[in-house]
């Protein structure tokens, strides 16, 4: 793996029971089930400083199913860009047994080339790979090595040797939320309601923290007449500086949201009022449309990461 670079050096291998019993995998492949990622997880990765990279936590979706007639275990990874991680890692594989060699095979493709890795099988409760690679211009040996974290939840850990012969941690990854189907009609009230109590807050201008913890943090603001503020600093000074405002109000109600196909991401449209004063100081309203993007997080809490509004025509206005 590279994990050396930016990566996670695992593969997140979701296969769930209900799969290995449709697909009837090897034997070789049903006794190491338990030992990996099953089903669709949100996962919390937290990426050890190194020489080449300071540490970092990030969060992504691994999904897994059996392939090739059964015979194999297919694997992606995808971690969520952020502020933090502004690059996301992406990776993909596969899992298999060849019985020539009474091994287990790891081969993985990320963003920075290929690795194959091999394990002999569980040993207690952790199933181990081990892989020699070249990194830097260096002989690397590493180790996947899955098990579970104390929540039970189920984990992996990377390490390399170091040049004394440590074995040292790369990262370490926890997929403790499973993914259900997504209900699309639930999932519309649950986001409603969360911009109703956002919308609340704005109302009551009282607590700057929670109105600003309703947007990610690489969200940006776009509103009329107003520079384009992006990332949680902007944005916060921001809203700090329109509540400090004498007689500064706004309100807004969206409606019709509409989610993407695996239900990460959703948009809404709305309309806002805002009150404030002119350059004489009398106090006028403006009258806006926009729309709302949102993503869900890992754990389900959606977070606002675009907000877009243009002053609506005269005859939309009450």
């Amino acid at each position: 793996m590279k994990t050396f670079q930016l990566g996670i050096a695992f593969t997140l291998t979701c296969v769930s029971a209900s799969l290995l019993a449709q697909n009837v995998p090897p034997p070789e492949l049903a006794r190491i089930a338990p030992y990996i990622f099953p089903g669709t997880r949100d996962c919390t990765s937290t990426l050890f400083a190194t020489r080449y990279r300071p540490q970092t936590i990030t969060t992504g979706i691994a999904q897994g199913e059996l392939a090739v007639g059964g015979a194999w275990i297919h694997f992606t990874y995808d971690a969520t860009h952020t502020a933090a991680s502004p690059h996301p890692y992406h990776i993909g594989g596969y899992i298999g047994y060849d019985a020539a060699t009474k091994q287990y095979v790891q081969s993985i493709v990320d963003l920075f080339g290929h690795n194959t890795s091999t394990s002999n099988g569980p040993v207690g409760d952790t199933l181990t790979f081990e892989y020699s690679n070249m990194e830097h211009g260096k002989l690397v040996h590493g180790r996947d090595i899955y098990g579970r974290a104390g929540s039970n939840a189920p984990a992996h850990t990377g390490k390399v040797q170091d040049e004394n012969g440590r074995w040292v941690k790369t990262d370490e990854e926890v997929c403790d939320h499973v993914r259900t189907a997504f209900d699309a009609e639930a999932e519309s009230k649950v986001l409603l309601q969360r911009d109703a109590e956002w919308a609340a807050a704005a109302t009551a201008g009282k607590d700057i923290e929670k109105i600003v913890s309703y947007w990610s943090d690489d969200a940006i603001v776009v509103e009329p007449g107003q520079q384009i503020y992006e990332g949680k600093t902007a944005i916060r000074a921001y809203v700090a500086d329109s509540l400090h405002t004498p007689g500064f109000s706004i309100h807004w109600v969206s409606e019709k949201p509409m989610f993407s196909s695996d239900g990460s991401m959703a948009f809404m449209r709305g309309v806002d009022v805002m009150t404030f004063p002119d350059s004489n100081g009398k106090l006028v309203k403006l009258h806006t449309r926009g729309i709302s993007v949102w993503r869900r997080a890992p754990g389900g809490l959606w977070l606002c990461v675009a907000d877009i509004a243009n002053e609506a025509p005269a005859q939309d206005t009450p």
